[in-house]
């Protein structure tokens, strides 16, 4: 009776600020001075926001202490136009940002996040409380949708000194966290002020393990050799299994090419450093190895030495190599295990949960994990001609990825046909056109499965017709609640031939801006789609695709992006960030690949980071926000 007592409090708070200020407030929590473990009941209502009109949001809130990130989310109740929940953080929870979903839209309060920061009162945040916020604006912020900009940099680091000043003893344990914001946010100037600091903590005594860690870090970063060293040699006094040593170790793992004394390695981490955070790579990196030199039974003498290496990935990796040797019924059987590691994982995590997922979507990666197993499954079953087998691993494969896995869906439909089950394939492919989640193949899979129906060409034709033009109208209303609307940021930068570039240049033209790097794995990824969007548009008067050069500086830059276009035949006109990175900063770009839409007009009204990997997904998606803007 107390909680539904409370809630009505706030539902009728939300109704006073309205009802005073004029405007909705979308957020609104209590008790005002959340405190440690305590409960806290939020409200939220979506007027005004892409989420007007949900019928469903999932509340996901990020908690932090200052150093360590913990993820949760919990679907609200819908009560007339808002939406109540009550959720009990963790313990040392000091500080909370919220975001709101619904389906896959996101309301993060205009990238600043929604958010809580405990205090005793008005005035006076709790211990810890600023130092666990200005992680949330710099760091950990990012995964709910925070953008680092001018304003969040400097709150963040305004915390920090009001933390540091009222508890002094505060500062040893979040000096990086300090150092990295003035690095980033001061520019030139955060550098000076570092290197003095440096200098300053050399003359101490008495430093602490903490401390030793930032400075040795900080050192390297800046290229002081010496001033490192010197750092290094006080942490080995204070602690010689420390992880910064680890670090160095596992750079000459990384260097090795002898399969047996990159073994021995892992025997020393294991009695040094056993819970050094890139074990499980160094393990993968093996395994790998040892697949390719001596297949299953390689493998087997080194589980035996580290049976934490176990995983349905090794598995499925031998299962594949077996396969490509024909070898069916030893594949079968390595599947079969992989298959059964990855559903005992799934029901029985037995590594912790990722800090930045929530536990549904921590459960929602490993049913992805075991749909990848069993699609590998049902490809060696129909090898082996377990047709009805085959079509039963792939249907749950595809019901455990929510039919949003396009090669799933087709080799599903594939099975189904193998079956005997053209209705019902005719009815998944006809879904999987209307969600957008077919491939280009399952066009000659409906004439295939429509005709052994008994429908004429004409008939087929139709209906194929009909239902691309509702999944591209389900596509064009989705992506439509994904635009923004602002003024691009203008640039004057070179291209690779030294020529000044204007993004004034292209006004009248829908263009699109790819930020990227030679370095960046996803953005290499990326490129091969790109380079067919390149050749689609490369006559087009409306349509400009640029490739902005961005975080890649140094003597041999132009030479290395050009060896790379050349070597790869890139069709791709490039322009070089300057060495401030000011149009990476002026468009605020949190990582890279970011692909961002500039209308004709000079307002970015697209932006996305990451690559999904998926080409014909990527492609149409571009297609249509090309149609949508440019008109």
């Amino acid at each position: 009776m107390k909680s539904i007592t409370r809630m009505a409090g706030v539902l009728l708070l939300i109704l006073i600020l309205a009802a005073c200020s004029g405007k909705i407030e979308n957020f609104v929590y209590e008790p005002d001075f959340p405190g440690p473990g305590k409960q806290i009941q939020v409200v939220y209502n979506p007027e005004g926001t892409k989420l007007e009109g949900a019928d469903n949001v999932e509340m996901f809130y990020f908690q932090s202490d200052g150093k360590n990130l913990q993820t949760e989310s919990v679907f609200m109740k819908k009560e007339g136009d808002t939406f109540t929940t009550s959720i009990t953080p963790e313990n040392n929870t000091r500080a909370i940002v919220f975001k709101f979903v619904s389906d896959e839209l996101e309301d993060t309060n205009n990238k600043n996040g929604y958010r809580l920061l405990y205090r005793l009162n008005h005035q006076k945040p709790i211990k810890g409380a600023r130092v666990a916020m200005a992680d949330l604006l710099f760091n950990n912020g990012f995964f709910a949708g925070i953008e680092r900009s001018d304003e969040n940099q400097q709150l963040a680091l305004n915390y920090l000194e009001e933390e540091f000043d009222e508890y002094p003893e505060s500062r040893k344990d979040y000096l990086t966290l300090y150092y990295n914001i003035i690095l980033r946010y001061k520019d030139k100037q955060g550098e000076e002020i570092v290197k003095n600091d440096i200098k300053k903590y050399l003359t101490k005594t008495n430093l602490s393990v903490p401390e030793l860690e930032t400075f040795i870090n900080l050192s390297n970063r800046l290229g002081l050799e010496n001033e490192e060293n010197e750092f290094r040699v006080l942490l080995k006094n204070a602690d010689k299994n420390n992880e910064v040593f680890a670090f160095d170790d596992f750079s000459k793992f990384r260097a090795e090419k002898d399969i047996d004394k990159k073994i021995n390695m892992v025997q020393f981490f294991k009695e040094n450093h056993k819970d050094f955070q890139y074990m499980d790579y160094m393990h993968s990196q093996i395994i790998k190895d040892l697949i390719e030199k001596s297949g299953e039974k390689g493998t087997d003498d080194y589980i035996a030495k580290f049976p934490e290496a176990r995983t349905s990935g090794l598995y499925e990796a031998l299962a594949k190599k077996m396969l490509e040797k024909g070898n069916n019924t030893n594949a079968l059987k390595l599947t079969e295990t992989a298959v059964e590691i990855a559903r005992a994982e799934l029901e029985n995590p037995t590594n912790e949960k990722p800090e930045y997922l929530s536990t549904r979507q921590w459960k929602e990666e490993r049913e992805v994990l075991l749909a990848a197993c069993l699609d590998t499954y049902s490809k060696i079953l129909d090898k082996t001609g377990d047709k009805k087998g085959c079509l039963r691993a792939i249907t749950e494969a595809v019901n455990l990825s929510k039919k949003e896995n396009r090669l799933l869906n087709e080799a599903y439909v594939m099975s189904l046909l193998d079956n005997g089950s053209d209705e019902k394939a005719i009815s998944e492919i006809s879904g999987f056109i209307t969600t957008n989640y077919a491939t280009e193949k399952m066009d000659d899979l409906f004439a295939q499965a429509s005709i052994k129906s008994g429908k004429n060409e004409t008939q087929l034709t139709t209906d194929l017709t009909n239902l691309k033009m509702k999944g591209k109208e389900n596509l064009k209303n989705k992506l439509m609640n994904e635009l923004e609307e602002y003024t691009a940021p203008a640039f004057t930068l070179k291209d690779l031939e030294g020529k000044t570039v204007r993004l004034a240049d292209f006004k009248g033209k829908t263009v699109l801006v790819d930020f990227w790097a030679t370095w960046c794995p996803p953005c290499r990824a990326s490129f091969p789609t790109m380079k067919k969007m390149v050749e689609k548009y490369k006559d087009s008067k409306d349509v400009a695709i640029i490739f902005l050069n961005t975080r890649d500086h140094d003597d041999q830059r132009i030479e290395r992006i050009q060896n790379f276009l050349s070597k790869n035949n890139y069709p791709f006109y490039v322009l070089l960030d300057d060495e401030n990175n000011s149009a990476n900063k002026s468009y605020k770009i949190p990582g890279i690949p970011t692909k961002l839409i500039v209308d004709k007009d000079g307002n970015v009204r697209y932006f996305h980071v990451g690559w999904s990997g998926d080409e014909a997904a990527e492609m149409q998606k571009l297609d249509v926000l090309f149609e949508i803007i440019g008109q």
